[in-house]
Parts: structure tokens; C-alpha cells; sequence
């Protein structure tokens, strides 16, 4: 069984070529220190992808800008990083931005 994060996100996204794409993901799992893997609309399959290479995000439909998504995705990394900084910032942040998991099998 994965958590999957069921809401979908627009990204600005730099590949790897260096080639910047606009992306509208869903379906996000996997979740790591580097990054996610996620159901690309743009290309019809899941995909994974990298923190570095995400120029900006937003939720969608909302179009609200999501300032670190690794820490809106939270990623292990950036949940240790982020409680050291600023102790129970994400259990209310999480709350407030209405994040939504699901668990799939």
C-alpha cells in the first residue's frame, strides 16, 4: 500500500534537456528527499520528478501558488527540516491548505 496525494498540482518544470514545460500532475506518490513521482496529464503517464527542476507550482484549480512543495508534498526530508525550523508549523499548515491523502493499494 502508497499514499497517493490526490490533488492535482500545476507545475512549471524544467527537464532534464533543460526544455521548460508547463504540467498539470495528479495521482502523487513516492514521495522522496529528491522528489515524486506523479501522473503527468501533459504526457499520459505517471512520471517521476525532481524538486530541483520545478520552477513553481500552484494547486489547481485555485491557481494558489504552493511556495515549497516538497514540504506541501512532505517529503521526509523536508518534514525533519521544517519541524527543526519550526516546530508544528505542518500539522496546521497541512490543515489549513486542506491537503487531502488518500490511501490506495
Amino acid at each position: 500500500m502508497r499514499e497517493t496525494i490526490g490533488d492535482r498540482i500545476y507545475l512549471h518544470y524544467r527537464d532534464a534537456s533543460g526544455a521548460e514545460t508547463e504540467r498539470v500532475v495528479g495521482a502523487i506518490s513516492d514521495v522522496n528527499a529528491k522528489g515524486f513521482e506523479a501522473y503527468c496529464l501533459l504526457r499520459n503517464a505517471r512520471r517521476p520528478f525532481l524538486f530541483e527542476r520545478v520552477l513553481k507550482a500552484a494547486k489547481m484549480p485555485s491557481a494558489e501558488i504552493i511556495d515549497d512543495l516538497s514540504v506541501y508534498l512532505g517529503s521526509p526530508a523536508a518534514r525533519a527540516e521544517a519541524r527543526s525550523l519550526h516546530p508544528g508549523v505542518l500539522s496546521r499548515r497541512s490543515a489549513e491548505d486542506g491537503c487531502r491523502i488518500v490511501k490506495v493499494s
